[in-house]
């Protein structure tokens, strides 16, 4: 079995999630990026080499919260991994999970490594769950006849407007 790191792919039989790995100095200028990272978000290495920032890929409705998870890495502190969402060269906006953490040379903070999980494919199921869900709630709306689920201890977990009006 391969390392989950070793692959620009992880799939969990049913979404395929792309991983792009990433390295920031502590101004927030991108070093490097995995080639997955690159193809992505739209951008070339000369890109990189010319001082592509965080920010230059980061949308204005997700810059307090970036700002604020590099403040709290480059103190030191730890963060788990958190979602975000990113623009492309392109400017389309995509979601990922991040994990990253500080990268300390002799006990200080020289940068910020970590890894871009791409939620798109995630994203889009989920959204495709909630039509559904809601089609589903306005067909069982339009019965004029009493609908109700019950678990299994007798509880209504879903009941239709017409059960709501009795």
């Amino acid at each position: 079995m391969a390392n989950i790191l070793e692959t620009p792919e992880y799939s969990d039989g049913t979404t395929t999630i792309i991983r792009a790995f990433f390295h920031l100095d502590t101004t927030g200028k991108i070093v490097s990026a995995s080639q997955q990272g690159l193809d992505l978000f739209g951008y070339k290495q000369e890109d990189i080499d010319a001082g592509l920032t965080l920010s230059d890929i980061t949308p204005p409705e997700e810059r307090t919260h970036v700002k604020e998870s590099i403040a709290a890495l480059l103190r030191g502190e730890s963060l788990s991994g958190s979602n975000y969402r990113f623009k492309t060269r392109d400017g389309r906006s995509i979601p990922f999970f991040v994990h990253a953490e500080a990268i300390t040379e002799q006990g200080i903070i020289t940068g910020i490594r970590g890894i871009f999980f791409d939620l798109s494919e995630s994203e889009r199921i989920g959204l495709a769950l909630e039509y559904e869900r809601r089609l589903s709630r306005d067909y069982l709306d339009m019965a004029g006849n009493l609908l109700l689920r019950l678990d299994i201890t007798g509880k209504v977990i879903m009941i239709n407007r017409a059960g709501c009006a009795i």
